[in-house]
Order: structure tokens, then sequence, then C-alpha cells
């Protein structure tokens, strides 16, 4: 055999370094190491390279050391056995050195091996997390992608979106303005059910032991549960306007007929009627503004509303009302009265 690095075999040397060389291609290898310096060197890069990189066949693998190191340590002993024989007192001299070199070199490609694989297979994914304990926060996830957190609301997700997804898990309430990606939905994760969206806006609403409900503002939206039992996705689209929920310990999410006029009051103080009864709005009113209302006429809480009401005062969302229907409100007694025939 020609010994000369140029001509020696990169997978024959893959197969020394990891144990599957036979007694004959060992012999070889080591006489072809100790013939010159640049050798070694050689098969130095040839063990960077795999440990750094896996590209060599097979790649790093998760192993166990101290058996690993046994195994080497029985080879390297039986080669040194057999070069003992045969060579003279002078070799005897230089293969215990050799011996004790190769057993350090085995340490240490097992040793950088194992925090290879570590560090590009085993590792966990680096995440992060955005928590409001006290106060609204707001923040800017990797992607570009927005996100509003309610008070006592966690989001985790990775410190860089790779692969083909976006994925995050929502414990709590959020509002997500989604930077549009066609090519890497994104998902989230809140207990039992899945959202998928490609770039839109919408809420969520997802505490433990709690219905999960999603309200969408702009685009579409795909509310989904993956069956535990029999793998199956069951799943419900909801766009603009429209509200979906999974109910708890449920296997299938349902629409709501419409979407609740103060899903986002607790992100900008905003109320959105669509079509909403007054006997509603007036309800609503009352629960956020701490103020009295009552109709002189009930025909007037059968009037319906479309209108989105953001920080108003509540003087001026009442008067608004009046003049969309054509009545009157006067104050009496601390509570604003409507006067009117109705719609």
């Amino acid at each position: 055999m020609n010994h000369d690095h140029i001509n020696m075999d990169d997978s024959l040397l893959l197969l020394y370094l990891t144990g599957k060389a036979s007694v004959e291609e060992q012999a070889a290898i080591v006489e072809w190491l100790n013939a010159d310096e640049k050798h070694r060197e050689h098969l130095d890069q040839l063990e960077n390279l795999w440990i750094e990189t896996g590209k060599l066949n097979p790649p790093p693998m998760a192993v166990d050391t101290l058996a690993a190191w046994e195994r080497m340590s029985d080879r390297i002993d039986k080669q040194s056995k057999q070069y003992l024989k045969t060579y003279s007192e002078g070799n005897i001299v230089r293969m215990k050195y050799l011996r004790y070199a190769m057993r350090l070199a085995a340490m240490l490609v097992i040793a950088f091996g194992a925090i290879a694989v570590y560090w590009f297979a085993l590792r966990p994914a680096r995440t992060m997390e955005i928590v409001s304990t006290t106060q609204i926060t707001r923040d800017t996830l990797p992607d570009g992608s927005q996100v509003a957190l309610n008070v006592g609301s966690r989001l985790t997700l990775p410190k860089k979106f790779k692969g083909n997804i976006r994925e995050v898990t929502l414990e709590g309430q959020a509002w997500f303005g989604v930077t549009h990606d066609s090519t890497k939905p994104f998902v989230i994760r809140a207990g039992d059910a899945g959202i998928r969206v490609l770039g839109t806006e919408f809420e969520v609403r997802a505490y433990p032991g709690q219905d999960i409900f999603v309200s969408v503002t702009k685009g579409r939206v795909m509310l989904f549960h993956v069956d535990g039992r029999s793998g199956d996705t069951l799943s419900v689209i909801l766009g603009a306007g429209e509200q979906g929920v999974l109910p708890v310990n449920a296997a299938r999410p349902e629409m709501v007929s419409h979407q609740s006029p103060d899903d986002l009051y607790w992100l900008n103080n905003s109320l959105e009627f669509r079509q909403t009864p007054l006997s509603e709005v007036f309800d609503l009113l009352k629960k956020y503004y701490k103020v009295e209302i009552r109709a002189a006429d009930q025909r007037i809480l059968q009037c319906r509303l479309s209108a989105r009401f953001a920080e108003e005062p509540v003087d001026r969302v009442l008067q608004v009302i009046a003049e969309s229907f054509g009545l009157e409100v006067k104050i009496e007694d601390n509570t604003y009265v409507f006067y009117g025939s109705g719609c």
C-alpha cells in the first residue's frame, strides 16, 4: 500500500476514527501516521471537520463516553501488543509513546464529539418569554409581528424563528398583528387549541381551564384542535368580525354568531358594535363607564347599532347613539334617559 498522505483515503481514516477499520488497515494507518508529521496533521484536520460540521459519514452521534473509551482503549491495547511482538526494542519505546498519544487523541475525539452532538442536535432550542404582570405589555417578535399581552399573560417563543413555521405558545390573553409570510405560517399553541394564520390581526383568550376564544379583526384565521385519540384535525375558518371558540374538553371548535363588542376593550378602551341591539349596548356602557342608562320606550332597546368608539367620553358616545336613531337623551336623577319612538 502506498502510504503517502496524498493517496491515503479519507474514508479509510474515518473508519479508523470510528473503530471500524480492520487490523491490517489499522496497522497501515499507524505506520502512515509515524512516517510524516503532516500525516498526523491531516488526521487532526479530519477529526475537526467531523466534530465541527458533521459533514462526514457517519455524522457525530450520541455516545456512552465511558463505554466508547473502554472499547477504543481495548482496540489500542490489542494493536500495541501486536506491534510489540514484531518491532525491535527501539520501536517498543516509540509504540508506548504512540499508545499514550492515541489514548489522549481518542479521549479528545469522544469528548469533543459528545459536545458537538449536544450543541448541534440535542441542545434545547433557545427560547424567550414575554410576560405581563401588572400592566399591558407590547412587544415586537423576531419576524416583525406585533403582540400585546393582557395582565397575567405569558408568551413563549424561540429567540429566532427557524424552518418553515413560526410557532409560539400563549397562556392568557393577547392581541396579534402578524407580519404576512405565505411561506411560513404563524401558529399559536394555546391550551388544547391551535391558531394558524399567514398574516392578519386577531385576539386570543386562552386561560387555563377555560374556553378558548379567537376574535378576528382583519384577514382570516384557522382555529383548530388535534384529537389525541384519532389524530384528526378539526378546524373552523374565521373571517374579520367573526369569533370562534374551543370549549373546555371539546374536540371540535365552533364559530360564534358574532364577535363581542368589547373584545379589545382591555387593549385600547374600544367598543365595536356590529348591528348590536341597544339593550346590549347600554349594558356594556353601564359596565365600562359606570353610569345608569334607561329607555323611556322599550322599543328603543330593539334598535341595532353599528359604530366603533375608542376612548370616547360617555357624553359623546350617548349623543352619537341618540343622533343615529333620532332620539333625545337627557340626564335625570344621575341617569341618562333616552326618549323617542324607537326605530
